[in-house]
């Protein structure tokens, strides 16, 4: 069985059980992370793998969010049907937003994903009759699931282990696209579109597939983050969401599966314990921190700890051209452990 196997099974495993031990304080807040994580993901495999920027998924959080609440409210709908009827609507928006921005330059999807953002909230607010406007919408957790749980499970343990179960699908899902062909497909359009293109890539397939399974991913972390909270409003899905996740993939990692779950903890808890650390200013602390990660950390916390796996394999015997070449190969970011010899008809 492989490394990343063993890893994954023992993570899993460690998260399920913390239904049973961490107390229901600490499972909302890691239920939370699991939703950022999700919607991390899905930016990652935009950003990390494929080499596209976008400043508007949180945007497509609030659209996976509101449309689970309608869904639940006025449907009465299944909330595991509604998580993956909301991948879909945000799978196709997410394609109709990227389609034209393959005839603009570089930038192009950046600054319309960036637009979006900013419109959302105030879309949110002028359409009152079906999203709440500016009161937003209650969803009770009574009404999110039409079958009861087991009675032995809180309130904060059942949505825990939901959420948790969702990411472990969600990540194995993600590793299993990122380590095959159009896993390659999507780094080959990263790092050399023309040489990707003369292998038989299509690139504006790849492009657009890739940010609709993105923004699928981010509704997918949204409608979770609805069920978790229990109320939604306009002003959760503002610009500032956006630049967390964002912030979020980079501290954690570009172009890596694990460096969502880091993301998540470090959007969730560092602005907390920067607040404990200066009252009278918790944003200059925060910046402060992420800087201190960027240059100590380059290549994300992922990146760091490859690099420290490598020089620690080469401290046990290895060649200091062993080491050197595994340094590089660690601060590559790429999730493929066998990739497959050409991309050719993708």
């Amino acid at each position: 069985m492989r490394r990343a196997w063993i890893i994954g099974i023992v993570v899993s495993a460690f998260a399920l059980s913390l239904t049973w031990i961490a107390p229901d304080v600490r499972l909302f807040q890691f239920s939370t992370v699991a939703s950022l994580a999700i919607a991390m993901l899905g930016l990652n495999l935009l950003t990390g793998f494929n080499g596209q920027i976008s400043l508007g998924h949180g945007a497509f959080m609030g659209i996976g969010a509101y449309g689970a609440a309608i869904l639940v409210r006025d449907q009465g709908m299944s909330y595991p049907i509604v998580l993956v009827v909301m991948f879909l609507i945000c799978f196709g928006v997410g394609a109709l937003i990227g389609i034209p921005a393959l005839r603009l330059p570089g930038t192009s999807l950046a600054l319309i994903t960036l637009a979006f953002a900013l419109a959302f909230p105030q879309v949110l607010k002028k359409y009152g009759g079906l999203t709440g406007g500016v009161q937003g919408i209650n969803t009770p957790i009574d009404r999110q699931f039409n079958t009861p749980w087991p009675d032995s499970l809180t309130n904060d343990q059942f949505r825990y282990l939901f959420c948790v179960v969702v990411g472990i699908i969600m990540f194995w899902l993600a590793w299993n696209v990122a380590r095959g062909r159009w896993g390659l497909a999507m780094m080959s359009v990263r790092d050399n579109p023309v040489s990707a293109a003369s292998m038989g890539v299509n690139l504006a397939r790849t492009k657009v597939a890739t940010f609709g399974m993105s923004a699928g991913y981010a509704g997918v972390g949204g409608a979770l983050q609805m069920m978790i909270f229990g109320y939604i409003s306009p002003d959760q899905w503002a610009l500032a969401l956006s630049v967390s996740l964002l912030t979020g993939i980079v501290v954690g990692g570009l172009g890596t599966i694990a460096g969502a779950v880091i993301g998540g903890l470090f959007v969730q808890f560092l602005p907390y314990y920067s607040n404990e650390i200066s009252q009278s200013a918790p944003t200059v602390v925060y910046g402060v921190i992420i800087i201190l990660v960027m240059i100590l950390a380059p290549g994300g916390v992922i990146g760091l700890l490859r690099r420290f796996a490598a020089w620690s394999s080469g401290k046990r015997g290895a060649s200091r051209s062993d080491v050197e070449a595994a340094e590089v190969q660690a601060s590559f970011p790429t999730e493929v452990d066998d990739p497959v010899p050409t991309a050719t008809g993708l």
